[in-house]
C-alpha cells in the first residue's frame, strides 16, 4: 500500500516461452498501449492517494497494526503526500499522521523525518479540513515531546495556532489548545506565547457551547495565567466570568478543567475576590458537597479561594492555620451551615438590626468608628437644622410677607417645609447610593497594637509573648472568668448595646469589653499575627473558639525537641498552657 501512495506498480512484462503461432502486430501494438495508458493513469489519480492515507488512519487505529506500519516507515510516504497539490491528499496524509502519532516511537520519527514543517505551513491553509486534522497531528505530536514543541515553535506555528482559537470549526480549536498547552510546559516557549496574546484569544472558546472546546480551553487557561500580569490580563479581558460559568457545566471534563484554571487564578487576591464576587464559594461549595460533581479540583479550587477570603474560611470550616494572617477586614459573622450564602461586610453593614449575633469586626486603623447606617437623629437633625434656617430667612423677609394673611404665610411654610423634606431625603439616598462603602474603623484596638508592638514584641521568647499575650487579651475582654461561671458572665447586654448605639449588625472588635471564648480567640489570633507569632484559630460548638501554638520544650542539655501542640487558657488562668491531648484541652474546647 505505501508503494501505492508514491507511484503505481510496474508490471513485469511475462516470459513469454516459445508459442505456435504468432499474433498480428496490430493486436500487439493496442495491447502495449492500454499498458501504458495504466501505468500513467494511476499516479495521476489523487482519491487513490487520498483513499490510501485514509486506510492507513483507519488501520493504524489498532496498536499492533501501527507498530507494523511504523515498521515499514509509513511515516516517510505519509510526509511526502502533505506536499501535494490536492488539499484532500493533504488532509488524509495529515489524518494519517495525526494517528500514527499515538504512537511514542513514531511520534518521535515523525519530527526527525521532518513532518513538522508541512504540518504547521497546513494550519494557515484556506481549507478547513486541512487545517483541522493539521491541527490534530501536532496536538498529537507535541504530547510529551520537548522537541516536536520545539519544531512548531521553529517553523512559527505560534501565531497560526493563536489565530486557529477563532477558527469556524470547533474541533480546529480545541486542536490548537492542546497544542499551545502542551508548550506551555517551556517556560521559554510560554513566555513566547503569552506575548503573542494568547490570554485574550482563549476568552472566545471559553465561551464556546461545545464541551470539548470548553474544556481544552479552559485547561489551556490554566497553563497560561500562572504569574500576576497574565491573571490581571484574563481578569481585565473578561476571562472569569466564562470561565466560572464552566463550573456548573454538566461535562465532567470541562467541569473539571475549570476548577483548576481557578485554582491558578485565585493565588492572587484581586482575582479570587472577583471570582468571590461572582459567587465562586458557593458553586464550588455545592460541587464538593455533591457525590457525584466533586473532584479533587474542585476541593482545591474552593481550598484556594477561601485562603484569599479568610473570613469565609472561618464562617464556612471554623478554622485558620497558622499561615492565615487576620488582617484589616477580616470579620465573623458566626458559624455557616453547609449550603448558607456568605455575605460580604457591606451586605452585614446594610441589614438592619436585629437579635442575631454581632459580626466581629477587625480594623485596626486610627479614626472615630463610624456607624456604617446613618442614625435616624442625624437625618432629624438635618431636617431641624434647615427649619431653624427657613425661619431666620422668613424672619428677614417679613416686610413682603406683611400683606399676606396668616392662613397664606401658613400654608406656605408648610409647602416648603414639606419640599425641604423631600430634597434632604433625595439627597441621603444619592450619597448613599454614589458613595463608596467606608470601612468602620477601630481606633480601640489599633491602641493595643500599638501596645502589643511596644511590650510584648520584644520579649526574649516564644513562650514569653505567648504567655503575656494571653495575659493581655483576658485583660481587655473583662479578666479571668471562674470555671463553671462561664455562663453567668455578663457579655450579651453589653454588646447588644454597642449594636444599637452603632445602629448597625457590626461591631469593631476593639470596643468590645466583656468577652467570651470566641471574643478572645479572634483577639488573641490578631495580635498574634501583628507580632509574628504563630498560632490557629479554631471555632467548637456552642460559642467555643481556642487558640493553638507550637512551641519547643527548653532542654539544659542543647537538645532541640520537635514542637509540641498547647491550647493557650484565655479565659480560666489567662496564660496557662495546655498541651492539645490532655484533659484540660479537651474540657477547654466543649461545653
Amino acid at each position: 500500500m505505501s508503494n501505492l501512495l508514491m507511484k503505481s506498480p510496474k508490471r513485469k512484462a511475462k516470459k513469454a516461452g516459445s508459442r505456435k503461432g504468432k499474433k498480428s502486430k496490430d493486436d500487439d501494438e493496442d495491447k502495449h498501449k492500454s499498458k501504458s495508458s495504466a501505468d500513467d493513469l494511476v499516479p495521476t489519480l489523487p482519491e487513490v492517494k487520498q483513499y490510501a492515507s485514509q486506510a492507513i488512519a483507519r488501520a493504524a487505529k489498532n496498536a499492533d497494526n501501527r507498530k507494523i506500519l511504523h515498521e515499514v516507515e509509513v511515516e516517510k510516504m505519509l510526509i511526502l503526500l502533505l506536499g501535494h497539490e490536492d488539499p484532500n491528499v493533504q488532509a488524509a496524509a495529515a489524518q494519517g499522521l495525526a494517528v500514527m502519532s499515538e504512537n511514542l516511537t513514531s511520534r518521535e520519527s515523525i519530527g526527525q523525518w521532518e513532518g513538522i514543517e508541512p504540518l504547521v505551513k497546513m494550519l494557515k491553509s484556506d481549507h478547513d479540513q486541512s487545517r483541522e486534522v493539521s491541527s490534530l497531528a501536532l496536538a498529537n505530536l507535541t504530547t510529551s515531546s520537548t522537541n516536536n514543541c520545539n519544531e512548531v515553535l521553529t517553523y512559527g506555528g505560534v501565531e497560526p495556532l493563536i489565530n486557529l482559537l477563532s477558527d469556524t470549526r470547533e474541533m480546529a480549536i480545541a486542536n490548537a489548545a492542546v497544542v499551545l498547552t502542551n508548550m506551555s510546559t517551556d517556560e521559554l516557549m510560554r513566555s513566547n506565547i503569552q506575548n503573542c496574546g494568547v490570554i485574550y484569544a482563549l476568552i472566545d472558546p471559553l465561551k464556546s457551547s461545545n464541551s470539548t472546546v470548553q474544556a481544552k480551553a479552559a485547561l489551556a487557561a490554566a497553563a497560561f495565567v500562572c504569574d500576576a500580569d497574565t491573571r490581571t490580563e484574563f481578569r481585565n479581558s473578561g476571562g472569569l466570568e466564562p470561565l466560572f460559568k464552566l463550573l456548573t457545566s454538566g461535562n465532567d471534563e470541562a467541569r473539571r478543567n475549570a476548577s483548576w484554571a481557578i485554582t491558578v487564578c485565585a493565588v492572587d487576591e484581586p482575582t479570587a475576590a472577583e471570582l468571590c464576587k461572582l459567587g465562586g464559594i458557593e458553586i464550588l461549595q455545592e460541587i464538593c458537597l455533591s457525590t457525584s460533581r466533586r473532584n479533587a479540583f474542585s476541593e482545591a479550587a474552593l481550598g484556594k479561594l477561601l485562603d484569599n477570603n479568610l473570613s469565609a474560611k472561618y464562617a464556612m470550616g471554623g478554622q485558620l492555620s497558622q499561615t492565615n494572617l487576620i488582617t484589616d477586614g477580616f470579620f465573623d459573622p458566626g458559624q455557616l451551615r453547609p449550603g448558607q450564602k456568605f455575605c460580604n461586610l457591606e451586605d452585614y453593614c446594610k441589614k438592619p438590626v436585629d437579635q442575631t449575633r454581632p459580626v466581629l469586626l477587625i480594623n485596626a486603623k486610627a479614626g472615630l468608628p463610624t456607624s456604617p447606617m446613618p442614625a435616624s437623629s442625624e437625618v432629624d437633625l438635618k431636617i431641624d437644622g434647615s427649619k431653624s434656617q427657613l425661619t431666620v430667612k422668613s424672619s428677614k423677609t417679613g416686610k413682603e410677607s406683611k400683606g399676606k394673611s396668616k392662613a397664606q404665610r401658613e400654608r406656605e411654610e408648610r409647602q416648603k417645609e414639606a419640599e425641604l423634606q423631600e430634597a434632604l431625603q433625595r439627597e441621603a439616598e444619592m450619597n448613599s447610593d454614589n458613595q463608596p462603602f467606608i470601612l468602620p474603623a477601630d481606633p480601640t484596638l489599633a491602641r493595643y497594637v500599638d501596645e502589643v508592638q511596644e511590650k510584648i514584641q520584644p520579649l526574649d521568647s516564644t513562650l514569653e509573648q505567648v504567655t503575656a499575650l494571653a495575659q493581655y487579651t483576658a485583660e481587655k475582654m473583662g479578666g479571668p472568668i471562674e470555671r463553671g461561671q462561664v455562663a453567668n458572665f455578663s457579655y450579651e447586654l453589653p454588646i447588644s448595646q454597642l449594636k444599637y448605639e452603632l445602629n448597625s449588625n457590626v461591631v469593631p472588635l476593639g470596643m468590645i469589653k466583656t468577652g467570651i471564648h470566641y471574643h478572645r480567640a479572634i483577639l488573641f489570633k490578631t495580635l498574634a499575627d501583628r507580632i509574628a507569632v504563630s498560632c490557629t484559630l479554631q471555632r467548637g460548638e456552642y460559642n467555643r473558639a481556642w487558640n493553638e501554638v507550637m512551641l519547643t520544650d527548653d532542654s539544659t542539655s542543647g537538645v532541640t525537641y520537635p514542637p509540641k501542640a498547647y491550647i493557650v487558657d484565655l479565659i480560666h488562668t489567662p496564660g496557662d498552657l495546655m498541651r492539645s491531648d490532655t484533659a484540660g484541652a479537651v474540657q477547654y474546647q466543649r461545653l
